[in-house]
């Protein structure tokens, strides 16, 4: 059985090896956008962002213990950060802001309205100072994305990252209307696309893109209505139970079982986040961990409140 302990230092190796790498391979190796083991940055930047965050509630949980201590966890979140904005991956830092809304929400309670103003004015000059560092890259991104926009609406151009994530927006509405309830079949996407190309409905698209890159337009043309549902309820689920689990109980795990659904619900809207075999093996494992330790922690204090 996985202890506490195990789980924690687990993380923080995570955490900090991914920034190492990432450092590594940008510095050193002179990879634009890193990638670590996992030979694509979405992938890479997106699970470290969620060991970024799970560091981040293990710093705020055990606030109380050694400085040592709370320094290994605040290097794990930073780390975890570093390696998430040097992939690249912009889809998953609109994850940051919404975790961050999320965390003053369930603390809204304990949370003064002073303490709550101080903290969001941190956050804000932290996202302003990280602007500031051409080195990582994320102004060059944000331009790119505000010039495809641009290009999107003053141009007309479609062939821009943008302008064909909104292409296949609209290619799998049309594929979805075809089989509303349990939709054409994975792996059809190339094939339907092209089709629609054909009879003018949809500009060009990419051959290589074999699916529209957001998981819920991905259940939708490939399984329906019944398979969005279902993609719904694998992120939902957890994330309605643990936010309940941590009214009660306060448990870092039931925030932590909380925050990664609600990542992936974000990652999700940029990536097929379940067709990538190491997000999906990630997610599994690590909710079961959580759910394990969880339980744990809620039966040891349902105990000290019966003695």
């Amino acid at each position: 059985m996985l202890s506490e302990k195990m789980f924690w230092v687990g993380v923080l190796i995570g955490s900090i090896s991914a920034g190492a790498i990432g450092i590594y391979q940008h510095s050193i190796l002179n990879i634009y956008r890193p990638f670590g083991e996992t030979n694509n940055p979405i992938v890479y930047g997106n699970v470290s962002i969620c060991l970024a965050m799970i560091s981040l509630v293990g710093f705020l949980s055990f606030n109380k213990g050694s400085i040592l201590r709370k320094s290994i966890f605040m290097i794990g979140v930073i780390s975890g950060l570093v390696a998430s904005l040097l992939s690249g991956a912009r889809g998953g830092w609109i994850a940051l802001p919404i975790v961050f809304t999320y965390w003053l929400w369930v603390n809204r309670d304990t949370l003064g309205k002073y303490k709550q103003i101080s903290i969001i004015l941190v956050f804000t000059l932290a996202i302003v100072l990280l602007f500031q560092f051409e080195k990582i890259g994320i102004s060059d991104r944000f331009n790119q994305a505000v010039n495809d926009v641009k290009e999107l609406v003053f141009e007309n151009n479609k062939q821009t990252s943008i302008g064909v994530r909104i292409e296949m927006i609209r290619a799998t509405w049309l594929i979805f209307k075809e089989n509303p309830w349990l939709g054409s079949g994975p792996d059809t996407f190339i094939q339907q696309t092209n089709k629609l190309e054909l009879e003018k409905k949809v500009v060009f698209l990419n051959d290589q893109l074999a699916h529209p890159h957001n998981e819920f337009l991905n259940m939708m043309y490939s399984r329906g209505i019944v398979g969005l549902v279902i993609v719904l309820l694998i992120f939902g689920s957890p994330l309605i139970y643990f936010t309940k689990q941590y009214a009660i109980y306060k448990s870092p795990y039931a925030l932590s079982g909380a925050i990664i659904p609600l990542c992936y619900i974000v990652f999700s809207l940029s990536e097929a986040i379940l067709d990538r075999m190491l997000s999906l093996m990630f997610f599994l494992m690590i909710m079961t961990f959580i759910s394990n330790l969880n339980f744990q922690y809620c039966n040891r204090l349902d105990e000290k409140s019966t003695h």
